[in-house]
């Protein structure tokens, strides 16, 4: 019995290493759905998912790891000079420079927020970049447009954490937006006029 659990240890180990150099698809690491969820990497990085958002390991070798977010996360990413930590996250990539920093892809566009270090954010199509520092926002549209780093106040991105949400002079629709997807519902108002 010893025997065929390390062969079957083996094996699973050579299909994994396999697996991942063949490009083959994403393996789904975490999934949140009602509740924040957190998941732990091997090298005691944090990763906090947002209700309805999901994490992917999309390849690891020894000196890259590079994962793919689907919804919103808040990473806590201890850097290692061996090895670069990029975060797929549709139309850009974001590269942990060793920080805490909030991650979003709702809807197909990135916001990212940095609360302490840095981070290279990366537009896809066009391949600029910017690096940002504690306090730093950035976004990059679904056509690709990397918008100007500016500070921002920390509970405007946070704030999920915590089962709160922060509104401050937004639209009714952005804030029935931010209801949708904390929550996975559909609002619908009658009329258009409120929703403006």
């Amino acid at each position: 019995l010893l025997w065929a659990s390390l062969a079957a240890i083996v094996l699973i180990s050579i299909v994994t290493f396999n697996y991942f150099q063949t490009g083959s698809k994403p393996v789904l690491l975490a999934s949140s759905q009602t509740s924040v969820q957190e998941y732990t990497f091997s090298d005691g990085s944090r990763v906090t998912l947002r209700p309805h958002s999901q994490l992917f390991l999309e390849h690891q070798s020894k000196s890259v790891e590079m994962y793919k977010l689907v919804g919103e996360g808040f990473f806590n990413i201890i850097h290692n000079p061996q090895r670069t930590f990029i975060i797929d996250a549709g139309p850009g990539n974001v590269t942990d420079l060793g920080t805490l920093f909030d991650l979003s892809n709702w809807g197909g566009n990135i916001q990212v927020y940095v609360q302490k270090g840095s981070v290279a954010l990366q537009s896809k199509q066009n391949k600029k970049h910017v690096t940002l520092k504690a306090g730093d926002y950035c976004s990059i549209s679904t056509n690709g447009r990397l918008s100007q780093p500016e500070q921002r106040n920390p509970s405007k991105f946070l704030d999920w954490m915590n089962n709160e949400m922060f509104f401050d002079h937004k639209s009714v629709s952005s804030v029935f937006a931010e209801l949708e997807k904390n929550y996975n519902i559909k609002i619908t108002a009658p009329g258009n006029g409120i929703i403006n």
